[in-house]
């Protein structure tokens, strides 16, 4: 018997069903938007922001575009 089972067995003797849940709700999946869609504007508004004060010597010296490469 390998590791998992015997796991499983002694969960079952401690009066536990063994259950693993793969759902997310509602807040969970706007909380991971939230996240994803915050990182992009924080790096496209740093990008524009250097683009509109420094011009084009300003984006090589941008560390946003090196994440990229």
């Amino acid at each position: 018997m390998t590791d998992a089972q015997d796991d499983g067995g002694s969960v079952e003797l401690g009066g536990y069903r063994q259950e693993l849940k793969r759902t997310l709700g509602s807040f969970q999946v706007f909380a991971i938007s939230f996240a994803f869609i915050s990182v992009a504007v924080g790096i496209f508004a740093t990008y524009d922001d250097v683009l509109l004060s420094a011009g084009p010597v300003g984006i090589s010296h941008c560390p946003a575009p090196r994440c990229w490469s």
